[in-house]
């Protein structure tokens, strides 16, 4: 009996059970890491082989015989014209980077100030823009900056007479309105955070309002500044379809550039070198964005980083109501200036319609250029949507649930291709699939959409797995239930909310995605955001806005239907 305790001892540090232990542990690393290659080879392959490609062309294709080298990299900084697109496309990105810095923070300020009803009425306000088309907002502007448009009638009766429509003053008032949701946002999250406390503490020792602001909300609020103006300022660089269709081609900018030299001279080594060149700014200014809101986060210290402990007030600044009901307008001009535009009786683009008509809605259906488009990009959404959301949310889990190094740089390519500007990704894809002969074809829009899919499938879903308990499985599993059983039973139905959010996230991009569809469509081989650029810059056919008006009740009615689904999932689990 006296050696039971030592036969005890034995067996409780067994080595056996530790190397079974740290068996299963790197079974796990493992099995996770070979679960997100295949997510990673997706975007890998259709992603960064072409990227690679058209960057290699950069430094191999050249114009002129006897190039080598940097020649192509030289032509784009030693050329006049290059240098003063390049300019141009930072000073636009500037001003519309700081123009809705000034019209968001005090918006976005108000929203954390109004009751809860009031906000959810300005957030919808900020949103009900976010998800609708590019192509559509853009066809909008045209309309509300045309020399009869209302804008200028109004300018006109105060006289002002001007011209805004094909100026650089035009697109950067339409790039602003399409840029407002991304600086809003990430503010109001920053500013939501702010413990109210501190102004009155400020007040308290003698500062004035204006003064406790400026030395105690402000400062606290940058790290949601630089967020803001990063998001604004890289999307600007690479914008594409705004400057092309509110802007004059004399007054073109860098994404414009790069597309002439694909389309109209065929030359992807100097397109390749613009595209890369446009690749390390916004690499940098991200890097330098991030870097600073990391060390200013560091220098406050989480002081004042707190939800708020103070009610919002009830007497909110009329001043700072009547500009938010301004800026509200101005977020929902767009679909306010289309839903009319498609029921004009007239064959132009006048606002307001002289007259009623369906004519434009019957047009749609009877125009094969038309209905087929919407066809292809209804087909291409669907099939979209179930392969990013597998792909998305499988790259979540081992992200979440995997451990090693490779998490670092597996998420870092993930997410790549909603970093790269647009206009990059879409000349390296075109190049790649036309050597692999996919330009034109059903597959080629699909492959193309998911790798842009992927990122806002992961995004959702690892914010639903960040608040998972895995105690859940365990608890499953030593009920004797498997691993497929415990995550068809207990993780998936719990994670359900992200995955959806990223599904619909997923069909929304494939179906307004456009300049990637741009140099993969052919003729008869077009998604309705090509049909509907085409249309815009070929002729004077307001179908554009009955197609317009039916992408807005698409995107809506599944917003809706989203946001019906969350209610009773909640009031389910309540």
């Amino acid at each position: 009996m006296a050696t039971a305790p030592a036969q005890v001892e034995r067996v409780g540090s067994d080595p056996l059970g530790q190397t079974a232990r740290r068996a299963r542990g790197v079974a796990r690393r493992h099995g996770w890491f070979l679960i997100i290659l295949v997510p990673l080879a997706v975007v890998g392959v259709i992603f960064a082989y072409p990227v690679f490609e058209i960057f290699k062309r950069s430094f191999t294709e050249f114009v002129l015989p006897g190039d080598h080298g940097f020649a192509n990299y030289s032509w784009f900084f030693s050329d006049a014209a290059q240098k003063t697109i390049l300019i141009r496309t930072f000073t636009t990105s500037i001003f519309v980077t700081a123009i809705a810095l000034a019209i968001g923070y005090p918006y976005a300020y108000l929203m954390t100030i109004v009751k809860p009803r009031w906000r959810l009425v300005l957030l919808a306000l900020v949103l009900l823009p976010f998800w609708t088309s590019l192509i559509v907002r853009t066809y909008a502007w045209i309309i509300i900056l045309q020399d009869n448009g209302p804008v200028i009638n109004f300018l006109g009766d105060l006289g002002i007479h001007t011209t805004l429509l094909y100026t650089t003053t035009g697109v950067t008032i339409g790039m602003t309105q399409l840029m407002l949701p991304f600086m809003v946002l990430p503010l109001y999250s920053a500013l939501a955070v702010i413990d109210r406390n501190l102004l009155l503490a400020g007040e308290s020792l003698g500062a004035s309002p204006k003064r406790a602001f400026a030395r105690i909300y402000l400062p606290l609020s940058v790290p949601g500044i630089i967020a803001g103006c990063s998001v604004v300022f890289i999307l600007s660089l690479g914008f594409y379809f705004t400057p092309a269709l509110l802007g004059a081609p004399r007054q073109s900018l860098i994404s414009q550039q790069i597309v002439i030299q694909i389309q109209k001279l065929l030359q992807f080594g100097r397109a390749g070198a613009m595209a890369l060149v446009l690749l390390v700014i916004t690499l940098i200014i991200l890097g330098v964005c991030t870097l600073a809101a990391r060390r200013w986060t560091r220098t406050l210290g989480g002081t004042g980083r707190t939800v708020s402990a103070v009610p919002p007030s009830d007497k909110k600044p009329r001043v700072l109501a009547a500009f938010a009901s301004v800026v509200g307008v101005l977020l929902v001009a767009p679909t306010l200036v289309v839903i009319p535009m498609s029921f004009t009786s007239q064959a132009n683009f006048k606002f307001p319609p002289p007259g009623l008509s369906t004519q434009w809605y019957q047009h749609f259906f009877s125009t094969p250029d038309w209905y087929q488009a919407a066809i292809l990009s209804l087909k291409v959404a669907g099939v979209v949507v179930v392969l990013a959301t597998v792909l998305g949310t499988l790259a979540a889990l081992a992200l979440t649930r995997g451990t090693g190094w490779w998490r670092t740089p597996a998420r870092a390519l993930l997410i790549a291709p909603i970093v790269v500007p647009g206009v990059v990704a879409a000349i390296a894809i075109y190049y790649v699939f036309l050597k692999w002969h996919l330009t034109g074809h059903f597959i080629g829009f699909v492959l193309a959409h998911t790798i842009l899919a992927i990122p806002l499938v992961i995004i959702p879903v690892t914010a639903s797995l960040a608040s998972f308990d895995e105690g859940l499985d365990r608890a499953a599993a030593s009920l004797g239930a498997n691993k497929l059983t415990t995550f068809r039973s207990v993780t998936m139905p719990l994670i359900l909310p992200g995955v959806l959010t990223g599904a619909l996230f997923a069909f929304l991009t494939s179906f307004d995605e456009a300049i990637i569809s741009l140099f993969l469509s052919v003729p008869g081989q077009r998604t309705l955001p090509v049909q509907m650029f085409q249309s815009v810059t070929n002729s004077v056919d307001p179908t554009i806005a009955a197609s317009s008006t039916m992408l807005i009740v698409i995107s809506t009615s599944l917003l809706l239907i989203a946001g019906i689904f969350a209610s009773r999932r909640r009031l389910k689990h309540a």
